[in-house]
């Protein structure tokens, strides 16, 4: 179990490092604000995802991994989030990531930002995005970028 943990710092690090040679300005008026949800301790996949929005031009809020509901809200409201993006890895976190939803919505009404959620949960069961509540889901990065853009009005 160790190696896992090794092996991700060692990601984590190639990412840092990776990032600093692609680092674009905000172009887009677009913020996005990217999480693993309330449990998911795994956030490799989310930060991939962020980078590639940052990379696409959004102004991108890295808020990472395990966010409860209440702090997610308070996030998007606070940096005026106009796409929230859930890194969910595990099935056993699908529950949580309804429920992290359900929080947004109640506490933001009708100001919840489009909600985009990928993972492997999601391409296993592709209408699983559906049932918990979310606006879209992406297979992978550079798909979750298209799928944030059509989200926010800017394809097309």
């Amino acid at each position: 179990m160790h190696e896992e943990h090794v092996c991700s710092q060692i990601i984590e690090e190639a990412l840092v490092l990776l990032s600093g040679f692609s680092r674009t300005r905000p172009t887009l008026d677009k913020t996005v604000l990217v999480s693993s949800v309330q449990g998911n301790l795994h956030d490799i996949g989310a930060r991939v995802v962020a980078d590639h929005f940052q990379r696409a031009g959004w102004n991108t809020i890295r808020l990472g991994s395990s966010l409860p509901g209440d702090d997610l809200a308070r996030a998007a409201h606070d940096f005026h989030g106009d796409l929230v993006a859930l890194s969910v890895t595990m099935a056993l976190h699908i529950r949580g990531t309804a429920a992290v939803i359900d929080t947004l919505r109640a506490q933001l009404g009708d100001a919840t930002p489009p909600i985009l959620v990928g993972g492997p949960p999601f391409e296993l069961v592709p209408d699983l995005w559906e049932a918990v509540g979310a606006n879209a889901s992406a297979k992978d990065a550079p798909s979750a970028v298209v799928a944030g853009a059509e989200l926010v009005g800017l394809a097309g």
